[in-house]
């Protein structure tokens, strides 16, 4: 018999006579998934027909590994509308009246044995062909359960953590001597997770039943609840200060995101308290598609000021030139700049001038682009 941490839990075995009607339909869906993982974006590189390491038989039908996860996948067909179970059953997946927990468990097994195998984390996902599904697209006790038409998506937009694909590809191949059958590997951003693949591949983990993760997410829930609540209660302890600090801060910063040229202030008598806070130009960040890095796109800084016939908008790069991106001044809402690719958002800074009819600038408000938590 085979050891539980070596051969992943089984479902029970089909009928003689129905087996191959049900060896069948879940061909022709692996089939069709094979097909729809074939549509990945650039970066990412599909695996299919995993056979992990003997005394074990099982075969993971689908990898695939992208810039910021990799995914183990794996296909079932139900007949059955899938739902959530209530009460005492609250932890377990159903289809009509067979628990899921057995499919599962399989799932997160053959995704641990791999990612201890390559030497870095692998997510199980479950596509599921079922009459109905909850959602397109959810997460169960950690593990994230797609139907066919959002697989793509599922895998594509993950962003667990940085993985340098090449690396990953080549340690999967050498491992379980398979080659990639779909995507090219191209180069990442940010430091890459994975480990040096020359080392020898790390123990299996002990498997956890879903009955054991549930306990134990209810656990840590309770726990960072609790630390939640505490942490309210200080900051609305301190919240005068904080208010009084942060009023202080957000003057200071106005004061020095103004700067007023005054040489080149008008000499006529024409008004200018209108440009003594010059109105920055609002940008919106946008990336394009993953790894083509961020473009900002300008918005309107409002209603011209009395003397104020355009604004230009400039960025510079650390102590390189600044970089023009109005040719001439822009006057009116409906004619915004070209949008701008921003090559290093760390040191970029957009400076707004407000310039007067003859291009003289009147004033000036700079302020840096502020890095936005993911990257493009």
């Amino acid at each position: 018999m085979s050891s539980p941490a070596i051969d992943p839990p089984r479902l029970p075995p089909v009928a003689a006579a129905g087996r191959s009607e049900q060896w069948e339909r879940d061909r022709a869906a692996r089939d069709a998934v094979r097909t729809l993982l074939h549509g990945v974006p650039p970066g990412f590189v599909v695996f299919h027909d995993l056979e992990l390491p003997k005394p074990s038989r099982a075969i993971v039908d689908h990898l695939v590994i992208g810039p910021r996860s990799i995914w183990a996948v794996s296909t079932h067909v139900l007949t059955e509308a899938v739902t959530f179970g209530q009460g005492r059953n609250s932890d377990t997946l159903w289809s009509g009246r067979a628990p899921l927990r057995t499919m599962l468990e399989s799932a997160d097994w053959e995704a641990s044995t791999i990612g201890d195998r390559i030497g870095v984390d692998v997510e199980p996902i479950v596509c599921l062909v079922a009459p109905e599904l909850p959602e397109t697209a959810f997460d169960f006790l950690g593990i994230r359960i797609s139907e066919p038409d959002s697989l793509v998506h599922q895998v594509a937009t993950s962003t667990a953590d940085f993985v340098d694909v090449e690396r990953a590809a080549d340690a999967v191949g050498r491992t379980f001597g398979v080659r990639p059958e779909a995507g090219t590997a191209t180069p990442t951003l940010g430091a890459a997770t994975m480990v040096p693949t020359h080392r020898a591949p790390a123990p299996p983990r002990p498997r956890r039943s879903l009955g054991a993760r549930w306990h134990a997410l209810r656990s840590v829930t309770a726990v960072r609840l609790a630390a939640v609540l505490a942490l309210l209660a200080v900051v609305l302890g301190f919240l005068p200060t904080i208010v009084g600090l942060w009023t202080s801060v957000a003057d200071e910063g106005a004061e020095r995101l103004v700067d007023v040229l005054d040489e080149a202030a008008p000499t006529d008598g024409s008004p200018t308290s209108a440009i003594r806070s010059p109105s920055p130009v609002p940008y919106m960040l946008v990336c394009p598609a993953p790894g083509a890095g961020w473009v900002a796109e300008w918005g309107w800084p409002g209603a011209l000021p009395d003397g104020v016939a355009g604004y230009g908008i400039r960025t510079q790069v650390g102590d390189a030139p600044p970089i023009v991106h109005t040719l001439v001044p822009w006057a009116d809402a409906a004619s915004a700049p070209p949008e701008a690719g921003v090559s290093s958002i760390a040191t970029t800074m957009v400076f707004t001038d407000h310039r007067a009819a003859d291009g003289r600038v009147l004033g000036t408000t700079s302020a840096s682009i502020a890095a936005p938590a993911e990257p493009c």
